[in-house]
């Protein structure tokens, strides 16, 4: 199953106080545990010769002090209960001692044609 953005955004809000939408945000990020995601990749729909829609795929980063934060869980568990269930990666970064987790998820957006 598909979300759309609204529907992600509104997820990661139920999930987190702190969610900040782009790449530049993980750079400026202080606030523990947060969330910050972006697009990364559009693929297009084409249906009748045109496209009408695209996926789009976002990098979901939750940063925490702690391995398998409530945030991490709490999201990863309202992800299932729609049916979608990415693959999870973790990294500790041991210069900030911060834990990363990060998935990828898939939206659809419909782009305004030119």
């Amino acid at each position: 199953m598909e979300l759309t953005k609204s529907e992600l955004s509104e997820i990661l809000h139920a999930c987190c106080n702190v969610v900040n939408e782009g790449e530049n945000a993980l750079l400026t990020q202080n606030h523990y545990p947060g969330i910050v995601y972006w697009e990364y990749v559009w693929t297009p729909i084409s249906a009748s010769g045109g496209c009408y829609q695209t996926t789009v795929t976002y990098q979901v980063s939750i940063l925490s002090k702690e391995p398998r934060s409530k945030v991490l869980l709490k999201l990863r568990a309202m992800l299932t209960k729609r049916g979608i269930m990415p693959t999870w990666y973790h990294e500790y970064d041991q210069e900030k001692k911060v834990f990363h987790s990060y998935c990828s998820i898939d939206v659809l957006e419909e782009f305004p044609e030119e």
